[in-house]
């Protein structure tokens, strides 16, 4: 079974903005509709900002969906 450790509500989570250059290209951004670790939120503020860039967000599934969903990853 995997163990994840929810951070504190306190937490600071990643945000979106720091990333110097976005993609130009084509992007999916994968992410777990229970991912405890980094929120959707998060997922979803990457998205609005590369011009185009989809999300594909995966029910069930935790901050390892490449583990527990290799199906839908490699998809």
């Amino acid at each position: 079974m995997l163990r994840v450790r929810r951070p504190p509500s306190s937490a600071r989570l990643p945000d979106a903005t720091r990333f110097r250059e976005l993609p130009k290209r084509r992007t999916l951004v994968v992410h777990g509709d229970r991912d405890a670790i980094v929120d959707v939120q998060c997922a979803m503020e990457l998205v609005a900002r590369i011009p185009g860039a989809k999300l594909l967000l995966l029910a069930g599934v935790g901050h390892h969906a490449f583990l527990q969903e290799p199906a839908e990853w490699a998809a």
